[in-house]
């Protein structure tokens, strides 16, 4: 069977290629400008744009109407199509493939909702890749995928509470207070939605709870690990290095967050996620 992967522009795939992967944007709009994630905008011309505007940022899933002409010119060629989205926690981009999935045909097409976003998605994504490769029928590769969901972990660290006030997570007053005090909030992926984990005093506190957490996980040498970060390379090279103390035999890598994530999170956003396998 002949299987087309796509995966949305939030996991960040730009780097790798693949005659089977696909992408599908979601969208950035300044002031009424609209802009593709990862075509238009990469990380660093997203902040660089960021400092130049007075309006911050919003964001929105791809339309159904993209997503049913990607899938139809797809299965010209494929005879199936895995998509993995972002968490129908934090976006409707789920929901927008399951709704153009609807329009062509169920039983060609598989809409997997990742639960988690970034480097979870990219990983999970990688991986469907390589079980493509193998020859695995879509029945193996989703209950695979259906594993990772289970035992997934991503930690946030954010340097300013203001994005996650905007976006509703914490409210006005506490942002406010948050940065007279350098409080760093540290996120959790509950559920597929994004919750309060703890609070740090500076960000030295912050990113070594990230390396504690991972530490606590135990990994193992066929488990995967990653970083991921918004404007942050120094912060992520620096929680890598402490990392490798910790795991001197896994492959650590560092990816920056989509423009549209980081539209959530901020500047100086770091996240250390891994799966368990």
């Amino acid at each position: 069977m002949k299987i087309a992967v796509i995966a949305d522009s939030t996991a960040v795939m730009g780097n790798i290629t693949h005659d089977h992967l696909y992408s599908i944007p979601l969208k950035i709009i300044f002031e009424h400008e609209s802009y593709e994630d990862g075509i238009d905008l990469t990380q660093e011309t997203f902040f660089n744009l960021l400092k130049t505007k007075t309006e911050l940022p919003t964001t929105s899933q791809p339309s159904i109407g993209e997503v049913e002409k990607m899938f139809k010119d797809l299965l010209k060629n494929y005879d199936h199509i895995i998509y993995l989205t972002i968490s129908s926690g934090i976006s409707g981009t789920f929901d927008s493939g399951m709704m153009a999935r609807n329009l062509i045909d169920e039983s060609r097409i598989t809409v997997f909702d990742t639960l988690g976003t970034s480097i979870i998605q990219k990983l999970m994504t990688l991986e469907t890749l390589k079980f493509v490769d193998q020859g695995k029928p879509v029945e193996e590769i989703v209950s695979c995928l259906e594993s990772y969901r289970k035992n997934f972990e991503i930690y946030l660290v954010v340097d300013d509470l203001k994005h996650l006030s905007r976006t509703g997570r914490v409210s006005t007053t506490s942002a406010q207070i948050g940065s007279m005090l350098k409080i760093k909030p540290i996120l959790h992926f509950i559920d597929g939605k994004i919750d309060l984990f703890r609070k740090v005093r500076s960000s030295k506190k912050a990113h070594q709870v990230l390396i504690d957490m991972a530490k606590e996980a135990n990994l193992s040498e066929n488990d995967y690990i990653m970083i991921a970060h918004a404007d942050g390379i120094e912060y992520a090279e620096a929680v890598k290095l402490e990392l490798l103390k910790v795991y001197p035999n896994l492959n650590i890598g560092i990816d920056p967050l989509s423009p549209v994530i980081s539209v959530h999170t901020g500047p100086k956003t770091i996240g250390v996620g891994w799966i368990k396998v």
